[in-house]
């Protein structure tokens, strides 16, 4: 995902937007309907993994993310050519 994906990206200046876009888990869905989902899309993973070490951005998210067990997850998916799929 690039900024330029992100909608309000550009909202706050001096702000980094993809510091914005992780510390949000308003959008959290479950570990494996999430790269279920990417997978649905045509994507293939290639890498995922926790990232234990992450901590949200506010207090708020991070009792809430306490409080329901949301994680931060790392993963990189890409498009298949069609090369790579024969």
């Amino acid at each position: 995902m690039t900024t330029s994906q992100i909608p309000g990206a550009d909202a706050a200046p001096g702000v980094d937007a993809e510091e914005l876009w992780v510390a949000c888990i308003a959008g959290a869905s479950r570990r494996n309907r999430y790269l279920t989902d990417i997978a649905a899309a045509g994507l293939e993973l290639r890498t995922v993994r926790i990232n234990s070490a992450y901590r949200f951005a506010s207090e708020r998210a991070q009792r809430t993310s306490d409080k329901y067990g949301a994680r931060m997850i790392e993963l990189l998916a890409v498009k298949p050519t069609e090369e790579g799929s024969k």
